[in-house]
């Protein structure tokens, strides 16, 4: 009876240090796993990391491309608009100031907010003059509105460049140096002009370094009263002559 409990006692004995091995060794196991489970999540944490800054530094990349590539553009169109100025220049009329005898009762108008003055024959009048645009009027006309301006300067806008385009029913390029500015445009027929009273029209954008500020836009100046009949007709490129550029 002992020997058989002895054999009993050896076999819950052994299955008791059995027991306690696999325990521990499961227990290494699980905190293997675990310890696993961790350097996983880790590298999937720094695996997604790199992927982001790579992308991160592929949209930077592409934003300094897509940034040279303007300023290229923006480089390679300037360099065109001076050499199409340079061009014009090459072309360009000088204008002198006219005749004192012809001016030298003329009034002067200056617009500071737009950078010029000019002088005008005593029959034009200043309709209006501030800092969107400078505008003469013959004074002997009944309806005075800018619309029957003969003179006027302003800031450049496409639009208007072609407003005043569509005046003209024909028209051929000018372009003139006037006080060191560049002006260029077309002088054409007005739209309704006959051969017994052909008005013409000028159209002219000032340049600076090769953009465009301002535009000017002129017809024929009002005639000198009948008692001035000594004194020449006045032309375009007199009034021209007098406009001083700040």
């Amino acid at each position: 009876m002992k020997k058989i409990w002895s054999i009993f006692l050896s076999i819950l004995l052994g299955a008791f240090v059995v027991g306690i091995g696999t325990g521990y060794f499961l227990y290494l196991a699980n905190k293997d796993r675990q310890a696993l489970a961790m350097q996983t999540e880790l590298a999937k944490q720094e695996a997604q990391k790199a992927y982001e800054l790579s992308q991160q530094a592929i949209q930077e990349a592409n934003q300094k491309v897509t940034q040279a590539s303007s300023e290229v553009t923006k480089a390679q169109n300037a360099l065109k608009a001076l050499e199409f100025e340079r061009d014009l220049l090459n072309k360009a009329k000088p204008i002198n100031k006219p005749n004192t005898q012809l001016t030298k009762n003329w009034p002067t108008v200056v617009s500071a907010s737009l950078g010029i003055s000019m002088q005008y024959p005593p029959l034009g009048e200043v309709i209006k003059n501030d800092e969107f645009i400078l505008a003469l009027i013959d004074s002997r006309d009944s309806d005075k509105n800018l619309d029957q301006s003969w003179f006027t300067y302003q800031p450049y806008s496409s639009n208007l460049e072609q407003n005043f385009k569509n005046r003209m029913s024909s028209s051929t390029p000018v372009s003139y140096f006037i006080n060191g500015k560049l002006l260029a445009g077309e002088k054409g027929v007005l739209h309704g002009s006959n051969e017994d009273n052909m008005t013409y029209g000028t159209l002219l954008n000032i340049y600076s370094y090769g953009t465009t500020t301002h535009i000017l836009w002129i017809q024929n100046p009002p005639e000198q009263k009948k008692s001035w009949r000594s004194l020449p007709t006045i032309s375009v490129e007199d009034i021209l002559g007098t406009i001083d550029f700040q």
